[in-house]
């Protein structure tokens, strides 16, 4: 429900789009330029089915970088996997020695339907778990959208459309891997580790949700994908890294604190997050080479004071 009306908003704001654009800018990313082609309206939409195509031939083509990923992703979750039970009941600890409880305190705040698709912090803990909400990437796809807007910014602008896609995108990659593995979260586990039922029906998991959608977790990899696509568009600003890890280390550890996930649920969706957003990203801009003209036509209707319809079309080199 979430989901369906928040993109529901979001193609509306898209007719918020249909301005004249600037004159095109280069914009430079450490030692690189890229040029940000300015949004069309839906583009947020359009160009969906070509970047995840993206992720999912980057993440699987056999290269050295990859088989590394992969290895490091299947060796870190079989190790933490087999030690699920040691670690959580160890982080459990810690967190009632820290004050933070074990329960998951957001409290419901929005209904449509009698489905509460709105939650909020209502204590530390329940703070540290709605850093990886999909509202929080959803607040800085609005704030990028209305400062873009603002400025007539390219790279602001598709900044706020490349966030909603990694949202929606690792939302569905990771449900169509939860409804596959099946695992139990700690909460609602019937043996040490949790039980893993794959592919329930989909009345069996709707029925009993806690019971089947561990592995993996999608407010991780959610985080990761809104981490990468700023840190990747902004690597000028060098704090939003450290800032990001911070923020993935506080999620992961109040998840396995409160009982939604185990830490083996982690690797797999930080590869997700990672691969999705760095396939957005090199998506939606382009890199620039030394001394390469840049050349754009922007193509808008026009209307005289007198009613009159027409085009003008505009070439900048």
């Amino acid at each position: 429900m979430k989901i369906f009306l928040v993109t529901l908003f979001f193609l509306f704001s898209q007719y918020l789009l249909a301005v004249e654009a600037p004159l095109p800018r280069e914009y430079k990313i450490n030692d690189s330029k890229y040029s940000y082609q300015f949004p069309s309206t839906f583009q947020f939409i359009t160009t969906m089915p070509r970047n995840y195509w993206s992720f999912l031939k980057n993440s699987f083509s056999f290269t050295d970088d990859n088989l590394k990923g992969w290895a490091a992703i299947i060796l870190s979750s079989a190790i933490l996997i087999h030690y699920d039970q040691e670690v959580t009941d160890s982080t459990q600890r810690l967190g009632r020695h820290l004050g933070l409880g074990n329960n998951e305190n957001t409290v419901g705040t929005m209904k449509v339907g009698g489905v509460t698709f709105l939650r909020r912090p209502s204590d530390l803990g329940s703070a540290m778990y709605f850093l990886g909400d999909g509202w929080v990437t959803i607040g800085f796809s609005a704030g990028f959208l209305t400062a873009g807007l603002i400025t007539k910014d390219e790279r602001t602008l598709t900044v706020a459309q490349q966030l909603m896609q990694g949202l929606l995108l690792t939302g569905f990659t990771t449900q169509m891997l939860k409804r596959s593995t099946g695992r139990e979260s700690p909460i609602k586990s019937s043996r040490p580790g949790g039980a893993w039922r794959f592919f329930p029906s989909t009345s069996t998991f709707q029925g009993n949700i806690s019971k089947y959608d561990a592995f993996p977790s999608g407010h991780l990899a959610t985080t990761m994908s809104t981490f990468i696509i700023l840190s990747e568009n902004y690597q000028e600003y060098h704090w939003i890294k450290p800032v990001g890890y911070v923020a993935m280390t506080l999620l992961s550890f109040q998840m396995v604190n409160n009982s939604v996930h185990w830490a083996g649920d982690y690797p797999l969706a930080l590869g997700i997050g990672y691969m999705l957003g760095k396939s957005i990203v090199d998506n939606g801009r382009k890199k620039l080479e030394e001394g390469e003209n840049k050349t754009q036509v922007v193509i808008l209707p026009v209307m005289s004071p007198d009613g009159r319809m027409g085009v003008n079309a505009n070439v900048y080199f």
